[in-house]
């Protein structure tokens, strides 16, 4: 090989006598050699530190990048297989596509992401620096934290901060993310998934478990932001396309909960449960047990009075034809626990359930009244 060149050096020191054409390191050597032979050792750290540190900048196309080592591996058949550089992509360089890349004239080499495949447009951005390693066969792309294509992985994928994938991203094992992941095709997951946070534009199939810290956004191909403009802890955007349904829920065992709802410290406040396969409740927390001050709910006949039931249509939707019900805003005085208050942007709600219990004492009040008029 030619000289100053690390690539030549051995591990064990003996060996190192005349491993490098340059450097004169032979027992009796003469003294004036030994000046050479160190400025030489300097100039073959020299070629590494600029090899390693992003100092050599790229040339040629976009698509077909070059660049000289400074080792002058063009004297030798073949590139040392583990080799790595760093290297700053020339300005205007953002490849487009499939990129080679040549080293000293020895000609073009793919490069490839650390996944096998091929690279998409702007892995490497002009101006900015990329790392690679020889692996014997191809140049591969090590640590890129931008856009990845379409990508296989056979086994766990671990991501250090935020990943784009462009296409589909399929993982045979789990999915582990400190930051974001992104991915604007299908994503499918043999095992778990745990990140920071997810967005998916496309299918999204994990097989396993799914621990989303951060917001979990998932939308059908239409994608952009949710039509009533809120975003929450989880996002869920279908919007036609052929989707007959906005969420679909398939529970494996009949006879449970199809989703529970906790409270910030994980109590338990209710759900949605599967009885028997058949037919789907709505519940929330009654247990006597975490109730307190039990008192007969006196008769609610002033109540009753003056809750105001009505029909309506509603102003966006008058084709839908009429409706009954009530308006919050006067039920929220006689019955508060039904009402929930207009809130950053969101109207008047009402849980029309907290009802039964006034409906139920007033029924039985009525009753108790019709049995003592028939008893005279």
């Amino acid at each position: 090989m030619p000289g100053e060149n690390i690539y030549d050096w051995s591990t064990t020191a003996a060996n190192n006598d005349t491993a490098d054409a340059l450097i004169n390191w032979r027992e009796g050597m003469a003294r004036a050699a030994v000046n050479d032979s160190a400025r030489s050792l300097m100039a073959a750290v020299a070629k590494n530190r600029d090899l390693v540190s992003g100092s050599i900048t790229t040339g040629g196309t976009v698509n077909a990048q070059t660049f000289v080592s400074g080792y002058n591996f063009a004297s030798i058949p073949t590139i040392p297989a583990g080799i790595r550089v760093v290297l700053k992509i020339g300005a205007g360089l953002t490849n487009t596509g499939a990129t080679s890349l040549n080293m000293d004239n020895l000609g073009a080499i793919p490069i490839k992401s650390e996944t096998g495949n091929d690279l998409v447009a702007s892995m490497l951005v002009g101006g900015g620096y990329a790392e690679f390693r020889y692996d014997g066969t191809n140049w591969v792309l090590l640590g890129f934290s931008g856009t990845l294509p379409a990508t296989t992985i056979n086994g766990d994928l671990t991501v250090n901060g935020n990943e784009t994938v462009s296409g589909t991203l399929g993982v045979t094992g789990k999915v582990t993310a400190s930051g974001g992941l992104a991915v604007t095709g299908n994503e499918t997951v043999s095992g778990t998934v745990t990140a920071a946070g997810l967005t998916s534009t496309g299918d999204a199939t994990i097989a396993g478990n799914e621990f989303i810290r951060g917001a979990l956004r998932l939308e059908n191909a239409a994608g952009g932001t949710p039509p009533s403009g809120y975003f929450g802890a989880f996002n869920l955007t279908a919007r036609g396309d052929g989707l007959q349904y906005g969420i679909v829920m398939r529970l494996m065992l009949d006879n449970g909960y199809d989703m529970v709802f906790t409270n910030s410290v994980d109590t338990v406040i209710g759900g949605i449960y599967n009885n028997s396969g058949s037919t789907t409740s709505f519940i929330e927390t009654s247990d006597g047990d975490l109730k307190t001050d039990i008192e007969d709910l006196p008769a609610p006949g002033s109540i009753i009075d003056r809750l105001r039931p009505i029909k309506f249509k509603w102003r966006k939707h008058p084709e839908e034809g009429e409706r009954s019900g009530f308006i919050a805003q006067d039920v929220y005085p006689l019955v508060p626990q039904a009402v929930v208050p207009a809130n950053e942007g969101i109207p008047w709600m009402m849980d029309h359930s907290k009802l039964v219990p006034i409906l139920v004492a007033e029924l039985k009040s009525l009753r108790a009244r019709v049995a003592e008029l028939e008893a005279r």
